[in-house]
């Protein structure tokens, strides 16, 4: 409700400017933003849950983490996520190289970003990694990052620096978030959705042919870590479609015939979608809450699952912004 619709024609106005006067196409337009995710939550009606809840000194088990989404406007730069975490060195992972990681694991005590975490993924990830990008691809070293007005968020101005030359960051305008940030119109909830899918492909796996059907799902409650967490973050975020990522900007940006060029050079240098001939990307498809329900049905330990049930299990972290949020104490 406090979403500020009136300065949303002005800023795409500015936004449009700024694209002609660097001289921008869209894949060196990028956006970014942060969210948390309750990785190891279950619906609150599967056997895990209700047994938690009778545990003496029982608290709403919430292990999450803050994910940094980040891609460019024609979806065919995705790039790697960074996760923070609570620990710094996870037991789950003291056997990895970091670097064999498909994602970049960062660890703070609360597990929010900061302007600190934040500056050094600019610095040593972004810039980088889109740099690189437009080598490949013959374009030259200019970007444009947007990202919203977060309190974890430095300047535009601190995140200048010699080695970022080229590479420029604009702030959307506050309380505009929810209306033409393109990460937050669809893009981050779709990446979840797939992640409890691939949560639920993996309790689909451990329940089946098991010899104790009543404390399989308790059992995978448990067992399951951050390691695995990070494999189907990283699985979610790649199965996420270009077409997705390009809809996710209809709010923000007219698509016009030059837009409609790159969209088809997008596809054909990779995109796993089909070229398409129209000025508009499709729209956004989520996988939809009955398929949850469906295989909920098929695990020993959630049979009481409800839609309703469902709904609040995948929305639970959808107002968890990712950064801590400040009282005036």
């Amino acid at each position: 409700m406090s979403a500020d619709t009136d300065c949303v024609s002005d800023f795409k106005k500015t936004l449009s400017e700024f694209i002609e006067k660097e001289q921008l196409t869209l894949n060196q337009v990028y956006n970014c933003d942060e969210t948390g995710l309750y990785w190891k939550a279950l619906p609150s009606k599967t056997l895990a849950s209700q047994k938690e809840k009778t545990t003496p000194g029982y608290k709403v088990h919430k292990e999450r983490v803050t994910i940094l989404a980040c891609a460019n406007a024609t979806g065919d730069h995705k790039l790697k996520f960074t996760m923070i975490g609570k620990a710094k060195k996870p037991r789950a992972l003291k056997d990895l190289n970091p670097r064999a990681l498909p994602l970049k694991y960062m660890g703070q005590t609360n597990a929010w970003m900061d302007c600190d975490w934040f500056q050094e993924w600019f610095d040593k990830e972004f810039v980088p990694e889109v740099k690189k990008y437009l080598k490949e691809r013959n374009l030259p070293i200019r970007g444009l990052l947007l990202t919203d007005n977060a309190p974890c968020h430095p300047c535009p101005d601190v995140l200048k620096s010699p080695s970022n030359r080229g590479i420029k960051c604009l702030f959307l305008p506050p309380n505009t978030t929810s209306l033409i940030q393109p990460m937050d119109q669809g893009v981050l909830e779709c990446m979840k959705r797939r992640y409890r899918k691939e949560l639920l492909k993996k309790l689909l796996l451990a329940d089946a042919g098991t010899i104790d059907p009543e404390n399989t799902i308790i059992d995978f409650w448990k067992r399951i870590n951050i390691k695995d967490a990070i494999f189907m973050v990283a699985a979610a975020w790649n199965d996420v479609p270009g077409t997705t990522i390009r809809a996710s900007w209809r709010k923000l940006y007219k698509f016009n015939d030059e837009t409609s060029t790159a969209l088809h050079d997008a596809d054909c240098q990779g995109s796993s979608t089909n070229p398409t001939s129209t000025d508009q990307p499709e729209p956004i498809h989520l996988p939809p809450v009955e398929d949850f329900l469906h295989s909920l049905s098929r695990i020993h330990g959630c049979n009481e699952c409800d839609i309703t049930d469902v709904q609040e299990w995948i929305e639970m972290d959808s107002g968890d912004q990712g950064y801590e949020l400040l009282n005036d104490e």
